[in-house]
């Protein structure tokens, strides 16, 4: 989806609805062909597999100390229970990371 604002002077602002996208103006003259002008983003954008594989530790550490802290705290076995079945959840990402395809090292 995109947003087109019509300006002032005849001119049309292209916005794009994803902000990796760029932003063209298309300006028209009196009595002349549609101009178009490229105007790049000044955004940072981090690559969704950096930010998947982030996310995944996160999980991984979250869990294992979740886990590890109810497990060695005082509680009745349902805790203790509970506990394993954090730090299952936690391993199951951590091999998760591990089995992630890597870059070929020169």
């Amino acid at each position: 989806m995109t947003l087109a604002v019509i300006m002032e002077g005849g001119g049309v602002l292209i916005k794009p609805h994803h902000p990796s996208q760029h932003v063209y103006v298309i300006m028209r003259k009196r009595n002349e062909k549609y101009q178009a002008a490229y105007l790049p983003r000044r955004t940072f954008t981090m690559s969704k597999k950096l930010t998947s594989t982030l996310l995944l530790f996160a999980v991984f550490v979250g869990f294992l100390w979740w886990g590890l802290s109810m497990l060695f705290s005082p509680g009745d076995i349902e805790t203790k229970i509970y506990a394993l079945l954090l730090l299952v959840c936690s391993g199951y990402a951590g091999v998760s990371l591990l089995l992630l395809p890597r870059k070929k090292q020169p």
